[in-house]
């Protein structure tokens, strides 16, 4: 991923076809190691595609994959109902420790220029 980012960065720099150098650049800047020859197998495979048209054909694929979980069927809906109630109690006793918690928290000061509270 971190090849696909600093192709995108390179073309946001300006590089309408950037190379495996424009990517070393890129990733050298923020100290990411470098391999050569992934950066030539990205740089094969969107040899003369413009990388907007790349990502729309991607998102138009991501839209027809599933994103959430089948429904369950009846024998499995059953035993997770009949938790539901324990669960419910659970959460109420995290809930009153977490209330205590905010009621504890101290007020600190951000003061980023160290004038103290001269406003």
């Amino acid at each position: 991923m971190k090849y696909v980012a600093a192709y995108a960065l390179a073309v946001l720099g300006g590089k309408d076809h950037p190379t495996v150098e424009d990517l070393e650049h890129v990733l050298s800047s923020v100290g990411a190691n470098f391999e050569r020859s992934q950066a030539e197998v990205l740089i094969k495979a969107l040899a003369g595609k413009a990388i907007h048209e790349v990502i729309a054909a991607a998102q138009t694929k991501m839209g027809s994959l599933p994103s959430g979980g089948a429904a369950l069927p009846a024998a499995a809906a059953a035993p997770a109902a009949a938790a539901a109630p324990a669960a419910g109690k659970e959460t109420k006793k995290v809930e009153k420790k977490e209330e205590k918690k905010e009621e504890e928290e101290v007020e600190v000061s951000l003061d980023l220029f160290g004038g103290g509270d001269e406003w």
